[in-house]
């Protein structure tokens, strides 16, 4: 059984929901949760502000894991024995490049498929997915690959890509309508304040959330 949740993103007041539900997962009194920021230029202030958004639940122990400094192995065993860990926005790019390069990318997959917990927002979500493509599209909005990677195969968790930040207009809808009919798995395409969790009991959907498959688009979530 895995346990996943996957934010698109937006103010702390619209994941409430997701973000009690999401604690009511962790079955201990004073949890350890392991924050990786997804590039160490701004690791700090991303840091900052996962804290304030979680300080109100109590006796939480925060840690963060920056995989573009040196880490030791005593650190990644650490890591390993959170409650929680919680990958960061940013970019989709950048970030798989250096879960990639420090080897931390099959650690977090076995954490996963063994029933860690792991939860992220915007690249960190996506990045639980097959692959990445979903951060190259549309061309109005996109991450840039700067970092020039060309393997874009992500942690394959679930089988569906995620689209975060959608807005439910034409211009959005027509560019995953037309991704869609090149993916073999549906797109779920959330607006921030929504997101989907896969727990034992299924896929769990928060918020307003959308499907493109096969050139088509699903309404699922409003909740």
């Amino acid at each position: 059984m895995m346990r996943l949740w996957m934010f698109s993103s937006g103010e702390a007041e619209d994941n409430e929901d997701m973000d009690e539900d999401l604690f009511h997962e962790i079955d201990r009194k004073r949890p350890q949760i392991t924050f990786i920021p997804a590039h160490q230029d701004d690791a700090l202030i991303c840091y900052d502000e996962f804290i304030e958004r979680f300080a109100h639940y109590d006796y939480i122990k925060f840690r963060m894991l920056d995989l573009e400094s040196p880490v030791t192995q005593k650190e990644l065993r650490k890591t390993l024995q959170s409650d929680l860990i919680y990958l960061s926005g940013g970019n989709t790019f950048h970030f798989l490049k250096y879960l990639r390069s420090s080897g931390f990318i099959n650690e977090l997959r076995y954490y996963a498929k063994s029933g860690g917990l792991i939860a992220g927002h915007s690249a960190g979500a996506i990045l639980m997915t097959p692959h990445i493509r979903t951060a190259s599209f549309p061309y109005f909005d996109r991450d840039e690959n700067e970092v020039g990677i060309k393997n874009f195969i992500a942690m394959r968790l679930v089988k569906f890509e995620f689209f975060p930040h959608y807005v439910n207009n034409i211009r959005y809808s027509d560019a995953l309508v037309m991704a869609s009919k090149k993916c073999h798995w549906p797109i779920y395409a959330a607006a921030d304040g929504g997101g989907v969790a896969i727990t034992d009991k299924g896929l769990r959907v928060y918020g307003k959330v959308w499907a493109f498959f096969q050139g088509k688009k699903f309404k699922i979530g409003f909740r």
